[in-house]
């Protein structure tokens, strides 16, 4: 919640809470990075580790929005992991180490496609590069 005048005694509930963004090129802030055990139809043990990659951005009326990509935890190079990590430019050399804290505080441009599941409406990380402090909109931080 941005901008509240703490000596109001009147509340506005917005119309709409979102928790997506337009389809398209944004510019972000990795906020969050965690490994999650999450449900998979395509797992033998109906489960999968992913790395949730949680990004800060902003949608088209200038409200800070946080969307997630959950990239299931492989090394296999055809995984997403692996490609966020090449295309972020921060593949670690085979046998190295990798923190996740690294990720956090990274500005990024995400590219978004949004999909609808159960009457929801989600929006999907497709992309995901690194950008310069001289390219990145200052205030989302």
């Amino acid at each position: 919640m941005e901008n509240i005048d703490l000596n109001t005694r009147t509340l506005q509930r917005p119309a709409e809470i979102k928790d997506y963004v337009e389809e398209g090129s944004h510019e972000g802030k990795i906020e969050e990075v965690e490994l999650k055990e999450l449900a998979s139809d395509y797992h033998p043990s109906g489960k999968r580790v992913a790395v949730m990659i949680k990004v800060k951005v902003k949608d088209g009326h200038d409200n800070k929005v946080s969307i997630c990509e959950f990239p299931t935890y492989t090394w296999d190079e055809r995984g997403n992991w692996h490609k966020i990590l090449k295309d972020l430019d921060m593949l670690p050399e085979p046998g190295d180490k990798f923190d996740l804290d690294d990720l956090v505080g990274l500005k990024v441009k995400v590219l978004v496609e949004n999909v609808e599941k159960r009457g929801k409406t989600y929006s999907n990380i497709t992309k995901m590069r690194k950008i310069s402090n001289s390219e990145f909109d200052l205030d989302l931080v």
